[in-house]
């Protein structure tokens, strides 16, 4: 069995450093579990199951982009988010 450590990232207070630690490690594994997959199996659906890998990422960097702006930075959303996320 694998066995992760999370380390808090330096310059943070340690609950903050932990939880960016344990953000950055899912990031990783989630890139390393779809490289390499092709594109009709990041768009097809599972039986049963509307949602494709792909609409799941794409759920998922729009909410990352969400909570950064709205409650981590609090700053109005940067064009770009427009764009990426129509």
């Amino acid at each position: 069995m694998e066995v992760n450590e999370l380390r808090p990232l330096f310059g943070f207070d340690f609950a903050i450093g932990t939880a960016l630690a344990a953000l950055q490690d899912a990031r990783q594994r989630t890139l390393d579990a779809v490289a390499g997959l092709a594109q009709d199996h990041v768009d097809a659906s599972a039986h049963g199951y509307p949602n494709s890998i792909g609409a799941t990422l794409y759920h998922i960097a729009a909410i990352e982009a969400d909570w950064l702006y709205a409650d981590i930075l609090e700053e109005e959303y940067p064009d770009w988010m427009g764009e990426w996320f129509p």
